[in-house]
């Protein structure tokens, strides 16, 4: 207590900054989006039948992707243009881009057009590739 009398805009700010980070845990939670590991994917995708979607541009997907993963772009998603992949609304969806940030607004998105499961690959392509796994180039 002594510390919070002596330091009122050190603890004001450490408490907004708690308070913060709290909300931000407890938001993404309520999102319906989880972050997936390597090693679920092929669970997700083989067994029950999931698509993994890459976000990067069409160059960067056509120079190595996931086997059998369909580009997007994140304004496809942000637009509703998800054709390729409607069919998957009762599937696991699992969103892929280089570095596994900055996917949580786009699967928020889908989430809310009526995808049911919808993941996003942690580390994302850069990785998969740290684990040695293989890309398809087209």
């Amino acid at each position: 207590m002594e510390f919070f009398f002596n330091h009122p805009f050190l603890s004001l700010a450490w408490i907004a900054c708690f308070v913060a980070i709290i909300f931000t845990f407890i938001q993404d939670k309520l999102s319906g989006v989880n972050v997936i590991g390597n090693n679920m994917v092929g669970v997700l995708v083989n067994s029950q039948k999931g698509i993994i979607v890459d976000l990067r541009s069409l160059n960067d997907f056509k120079s190595g992707h996931i086997t059998g993963s369909v580009h997007l772009l994140p304004s496809d998603i942000k637009t509703q243009n998800t054709g390729k992949i409607d069919n998957y609304k009762d599937k696991p969806v699992i969103l892929v881009n280089q570095d596994g940030l900055n996917l949580l607004e786009s699967g928020k998105a889908l989430t809310k057009m009526g995808f049911t499961s919808v993941y996003i690959l942690k580390d994302g392509i850069a990785g998969w590739l740290t684990d040695n796994l293989v890309l398809v180039r087209k």
